[in-house]
């Protein structure tokens, strides 16, 4: 979703193969043993989330930015993990969801929902060439002509960070104080 990458790919990459294992963030949060704390709707900072459609697009608008074809690799099927950063992404989610969480179960809660699945391989110009459903494992083939092409015939990228229209400013902020806090956890933990 990012214009950042896309500026970093421009002339520079002959094909995009993008690994992917992103969750629907529709689901619940569960405690250790599986007992449902919240469920999610599709909110995000009180903005709708629409991740399906964001990272749908993102493809579609990093594989034109770069002038090549791309190749999204994304898993299928039942999702249940930890939260990194548990406390940032329950604030994300509002007070009335840190309110039913942390007494319960701390920052120690799992996230169970599908993950989005929806493999494709995507032709330069944006054209979608072969796609697999959310919960179905495929092999896709299609014909594709690699190739970086002149920066000059690129199209131009929007300023500022998202690469993908109409994701809201919530969103990106979020994102950037994740990487700060990835950041400053990985420097904390460092090996000496």
């Amino acid at each position: 979703m990012f214009a950042d990458l896309a500026r970093v790919y421009q002339g520079r990459v002959d094909l995009l193969c993008i690994p992917s294992s992103p969750p629907v963030l529709v689901g619940n949060l569960e405690d250790d043993g599986g007992r449902v704390l919240m469920r999610m709707r599709d909110r995000v900072l009180g903005v709708r989330m629409d991740a399906v459609g964001w990272f749908g697009q993102a493809t579609v608008l990093q594989a034109q930015s770069a002038g090549v074809p791309a190749v999204y690799a994304a898993r299928c099927g039942p999702f249940r993990s930890p939260i990194p950063y548990g406390l940032l992404f329950l604030m994300s989610l509002g007070p009335w969801a840190m309110a039913r969480v942390l007494p319960a179960a701390g920052t120690d809660f799992r996230l169970s929902c599908p993950l989005m699945g929806r493999s494709c391989i995507i032709d330069r110009d944006g054209t979608r060439l072969a796609q697999a459903g959310q919960d179905e494992e495929a092999v896709l083939l299609a014909p594709v002509r690699s190739g970086a092409p002149s920066q000059a015939v690129l199209p131009p990228l929007p300023k500022g960070r998202m690469l993908v229209p109409g994701v809201p400013a919530q969103i990106s902020w979020l994102d950037g104080l994740a990487i700060r806090v990835g950041r400053w956890h990985r420097y904390r933990h460092r090996s000496r």
